[in-house]
């Protein structure tokens, strides 16, 4: 299961033999308060993150989710799982993100690998990778990666059951507790999908980036 950013901040200034963030902004080409707000928010600029694990050779599967090997998941990890293992199962490859098409300017990236096919333009299997919105920016026709507030994760796009967009309803998928969904109340973070891939392409560092193309 994916850990949380100071986790994953912790794993590289061990595997680098770093005794300070300093050390480790010095290193990622960041400010120190970017680091804090990086841990405070529980998120990364993966671009910058996997670019510098790259370039140093370090396990991703290791920094990342804390295996030593990319093998199959263990049962402690399928138990803390819960709902999010049913749809979307954390990426198992080492490989880089290479240069996306983003949405905007945030870079709050997430990457996954589909556990089941929940979406008709997404496979099972595939590596997808989202970046988060705000709530009030969701547009029909458009697919998500959608972490609820029950911790349920899934692929969809969403209907609005109201002139206002104050509701929702899933497209695709049937779910009894999800039949009227209001943003605020039952969603807790949401991805507009940048790219479904079959596998994931690996990247040198210099093609490595969170800028617009």
């Amino acid at each position: 299961m994916a850990q949380s950013a100071s986790i994953v901040i912790d794993r590289i200034k061990a595997e680098l033999s770093l005794t300070s963030d300093k050390a480790l902004c010095k290193l990622l080409e960041i400010k120190a308060n970017t680091l804090s707000t990086w841990k405070k928010r529980d998120t990364l600029d993966f671009n910058k993150v996997i670019a510098l694990c790259n370039e140093n050779q370090l396990n991703l599967n290791y920094i990342f989710f804390g295996e030593e090997d990319a093998g199959a998941t263990t049962v402690s990890e399928s138990k803390e799982e819960g709902a999010l293992k049913k749809v979307i199962h954390p990426l198992k490859a080492s490989k880089d993100v290479r240069k996306l098409k983003l949405i905007n300017t945030n870079r709050n990236i997430i990457v996954f690998q589909t556990f089941d096919a929940t979406h008709p333009s997404v496979a099972k299997g595939s590596v997808v990778v989202g970046q988060k919105i705000r709530k009030t920016k969701i547009k029909e026709e458009t697919p998500y990666i959608i972490k609820f507030q029950n911790n349920m994760c899934l692929i969809d796009e969403l209907c609005s059951c109201d002139e206002n967009g104050n509701c929702y309803s899933l497209k695709y998928q049937n779910i009894s507790e999800l039949k009227e969904i209001e943003p605020e109340r039952d969603i807790s973070d949401i991805y507009q999908l940048v790219e479904a891939l079959d596998e994931f392409p690996a990247a040198s560092p210099s093609v490595v980036s969170g800028d617009q193309p």
